[in-house]
């Protein structure tokens, strides 16, 4: 943080009225005592909330919000550079609040901020010849899902006449004990399509309505994610030039030259990369002139299958 004068602080308070000395001691009385027991819930460190910290993290970021409309009422009176430090010093604050205020992004905790339920719930669709028991173990990541199926079907209020091996019934599936998910690629409370993310469209557009990027929905950005990885050659990516299907691997060979085994471990390798994502299987590979067809099936974290067709 920057060094401010006293002669500042006085100034300021004698064109405001407001009292900086009391608001920064309230700050660092909070970093130093009550900010860890907001962050260890977030991590599930903690199974209560501290009620009296997260009062108080709200407390002063509404106090920094009357401070920020202040500085920008009076900014004719701070135009001097003696007061460049302060507000610098102010505006490094308000950063460290809203960051720890947003820790269940930052940690991609599966509590949402201010919503102290320590679990998630997400809608899941059965598939055909799929099992509560396997929903339980691939979904919800079961040790025991012989008997934790249950729960299940008491959740969605199934008798055994209601599901057949057809599939199609719509079911809310919860995850007990999962305070933070283990996500590196996406920065977001964890909770339900949330996992997979947002991201802009491949192919840049303006929103004619916002005048801003369009961002894909969750369930779009995953789609668009599994194309591009079916698609990646290596060097495509300049910071991991190792990444996708070799290009002479396929480029201009005919079937009996390709080597299969390393093309599957190559695609295979890219999409492991990607945390939001759980299995990849191919299901086809073609030859087609000078190049190859290849069909994956993709499952994605929350069990959703994905077929994509690439060419390499």
């Amino acid at each position: 943080m920057a060094v401010f004068s006293v002669e500042a602080i006085v100034k300021f308070k004698s064109s405001t009225g407001y009292d900086l000395p009391s608001l920064f001691l309230d700050f660092e009385s909070f970093i130093t005592n009550q900010r860890d027991r907001v962050i260890d819930f977030y991590n599930g460190l903690s199974r209560v909330p501290d009620l009296n910290s997260f009062n108080e993290l709200n407390r002063l970021i509404s106090e920094f919000d009357k401070l920020n409309n202040i500085i920008e009422n009076n900014r004719d009176r701070f135009s001097h550079t003696l007061f460049w430090e302060l507000i610098e010093t102010i505006s490094d604050m308000n950063t460290v609040l809203e960051t720890i205020d947003n820790s269940s992004r930052w940690l991609r905790s599966a509590i949402a901020k201010n919503d102290f339920t320590p679990g998630i719930e997400v809608e899941h669709t059965l598939r055909m010849f799929q099992t509560l028991e396997s929903v339980s173990s691939n979904i919800q990541g079961s040790t025991d899902p012989q008997n934790e199926w249950t729960s299940i079907a008491l959740r969605n209020d199934l008798e055994e006449e209601d599901y057949t091996t057809s599939g199609g019934n719509n079911l809310k599936i919860g995850f007990r004990n999962r305070a933070t998910v283990e996500i590196s690629s996406v920065v977001d409370t964890i909770d339900g399509e949330s996992i997979y993310g947002k991201d802009l469209k491949r192919k840049l557009e303006i929103d004619p309505t916002t005048e801003d990027l369009v961002v894909l929905s969750p369930k779009k950005t995953v789609e668009q994610s599994v194309l591009i990885l079916g698609e990646l050659k290596q060097g495509d990516t300049p910071e991991y030039p190792g990444e996708g299907i070799q290009a002479g691997l396929v480029t201009g060979s005919n079937r009996a030259a390709i080597s299969y085994p390393i093309l599957t471990r190559q695609i295979t390798n890219t999409f492991q990369k990607d945390d939001t994502l759980k299995s990849i299987k191919i299901t086809d590979i073609k030859t087609e002139e000078d190049s190859v067809s290849i069909e994956t099936q993709v499952e994605t974290r929350l069990g959703e299958l994905i077929t994509n067709q690439s060419q390499a």
